[in-house]
């Protein structure tokens, strides 16, 4: 968890008061709006664990999309969650994913879950992927999208590692989080 908190924070950062953004289930954007108490913003979510954190802070705007409750990942989804993000625009998308292919398709696991995702990048300005470096590769047989369309990856993952020099070649930001003690000694082979 310490590793998706490191993640959220640096994501936090990205985000000036005053902005939309659009959170997308999973637990490191949940860990992000941790993150957001207390920050004037407009939260855009299909995350039930993301409404459930951010409900009791009246300084944020939250609009929970319609749609179908999918249980096992605590989200709205299906044609109503598509349907409502087609009537909205967002500064920043802040989205998950099951994995990233070594060339630098964004994968999900659950095929029901990606018309939406899909719908929320064309809603986002700026679409960031929150990803620890267990997501390099991981897993996934869907394509939710591909690194033409993600302007910034913030991940722990190693400088060295073969999906983010893709992803950079490709013109996507990657940004590191704060590097971690190794040995007693501050590591900083992350991707930059």
């Amino acid at each position: 968890m310490a590793e998706k908190d490191a993640i959220a924070a640096q994501a936090a950062t990205m985000i000036e008061d005053g902005q939309s953004i659009i959170l997308d289930s999973g637990t490191t954007v949940h860990r992000l709006a941790l993150q957001l108490h207390g920050r004037r913003l407009t939260v855009i979510t299909n995350n039930l664990a993301v409404y459930d954190e951010l409900i009791g802070d009246e300084n944020i705007d939250l609009m929970l999309l319609g749609g179908m409750v999918i249980r096992d990942s605590r989200m709205l989804d299906g044609f109503m969650a598509e349907d409502n993000l087609r009537q909205v625009h967002a500064d920043w998308l802040f989205m998950g994913a099951c994995g990233l292919r070594p060339g630098g398709q964004v994968m999900d696991t659950t095929v029901a879950e990606v018309p939406a995702r899909r719908a929320m990048i064309a809603a986002g300005d700026k679409v960031v992927l929150l990803a620890d470096k267990s997501k390099l590769p991981g897993t996934g047989m869907v394509k939710i999208c591909g690194p033409e369309d993600l302007d910034a990856l913030i991940t722990n993952a190693p400088e060295d590692d073969a999906t983010c020099m893709t992803l950079r070649e490709a013109g996507v930001k990657v940004i590191p989080t704060a590097p971690t003690a190794v040995d007693g000694q501050q590591s900083d082979l992350y991707c930059r």
